[in-house]
C-alpha cells in the first residue's frame, strides 16, 4: 500500500470483540473498474484475502445469510467522472449485525451498522486499478488494527 494512503474509521472497536466469523458482500462495481477487468468476484477475493490478517474467518455474504448471527461486513465502491479525466471516489467497508435496542426488548435483535471505514479521493483514469487497490488495502489494514485493539 503506497504511505499517506489511510481510511478513516467510525462505530465501536468493541464491536469487532470475539468476531470468529464474517460475512463479506461486494456491492455492484462502477463501470469504470469493470471496464478495466475488475469483476465483484475478483474484488471480493482480493479484499478477503487482505481481511484475513484478522484472526476471524470470512465467508461470503450468501454463506453468512445461511449462519444465524454471524455479522456482514459490506464493501461499496462509488465512482464520479469529473470533467478532467479523473474519478472523485469513496471506498467503505461497513459492518452489520444483530443488535438488541435498550429500549425494547420485544423487538429482538435489528440489523444495525457498527464499524465502518471508509476513504475518498480523486484518481486519474489510468491510475484507477492502483488506486482502487491501495484504497482497499487501506481499508483493509484499519479493519485489522481495530480488531487487533478490540
Amino acid at each position: 500500500m503506497p504511505a499517506g494512503i489511510e481510511a478513516q474509521t467510525s462505530g465501536s472497536r468493541l464491536s469487532l470483540r470475539n468476531l470468529s466469523s464474517v460475512g463479506l458482500e461486494v456491492a455492484r462495481l462502477p463501470q469504470a473498474l469493470l471496464s478495466e477487468g475488475e469483476d465483484e468476484q475478483r474484488a471480493y477475493i482480493f479484499m478477503r484475502e487482505l481481511l484475513q490478517k484478522a484472526p476471524t474467518n470470512v465467508i461470503s455474504g450468501t454463506g453468512a445469510k445461511h449462519h444465524r448471527g454471524t455479522p456482514t461486513l459490506y464493501l461499496t465502491i462509488l465512482f464520479f467522472e469529473t470533467e478532467f479525466d479523473s474519478y472523485v471516489y469513496t471506498i467503505s467497508l461497513e459492518l452489520m449485525q444483530g443488535v438488541s435496542l435498550e429500549r425494547s426488548s420485544s423487538e429482538g435483535f435489528i440489523k444495525a451498522p457498527t464499524w465502518r471505514a471508509e476513504a475518498a479521493g480523486l484518481a486519474s483514469k489510468n491510475q484507477l486499478t492502483a488506486t482502487f487497490k491501495a484504497e482497499m488495502g487501506a481499508i483493509a489494514d484499519a479493519f485489522v488494527a481495530d480488531f487487533a485493539a478490540s
